[in-house]
């Protein structure tokens, strides 16, 4: 059985309310960190981060809970976009990827990873691969 146990106000802390600025995403933390701050800000505030392609602007995706990733078979500097990996935008963090199978840019409704590929990502010359070297995370 479960027995109750009085809190003990002299030990409780306050806690601030998040603000939008607590949910912008840092992916020079660890995956498991990203992780734990995008559960902890949704649905609201909404863990965010801005995605920009070198030719145009700066776009702001809002996110849900995604999945922590492989090691990246190639070094890569945290932030840097990988591609799509089992049909999910894959970002590094410090140590690992993080996999965000669903987006919402801004200013449109949530969508998968491979419908934002093919509406947002560049294509490479006569190639039809998206090239994701377009693509940087920015602040």
């Amino acid at each position: 059985t479960i027995k109750s146990v009085e809190q003990d106000n002299k030990l409780a802390t306050y806690a601030e309310k998040l603000s939008k600025d607590d949910a912008q995403i840092d992916f020079s933390r660890t995956a498991w960190e990203v992780h734990a701050q995008i559960r902890g800000t949704t649905p609201s505030p909404g863990a965010w981060f801005n995605i920009a392609r070198k030719d145009s602007r700066t776009l702001r995706i809002l996110v849900e809970p995604g999945l922590i990733g492989p090691v990246p078979d190639n070094p890569m500097p945290p932030g840097t976009v990988a591609g799509l990996v089992d049909e999910a935008i894959a970002i590094n963090c410090s140590d690992r990827l993080y996999l965000f199978p669903r987006l919402r840019p801004s200013t449109r409704h949530r969508m998968s990873a491979s419908s934002f590929v093919n509406g947002y990502v560049n294509q490479k010359d006569g190639e039809g691969k998206p090239d994701f070297s377009l693509l940087e995370i920015v602040e």
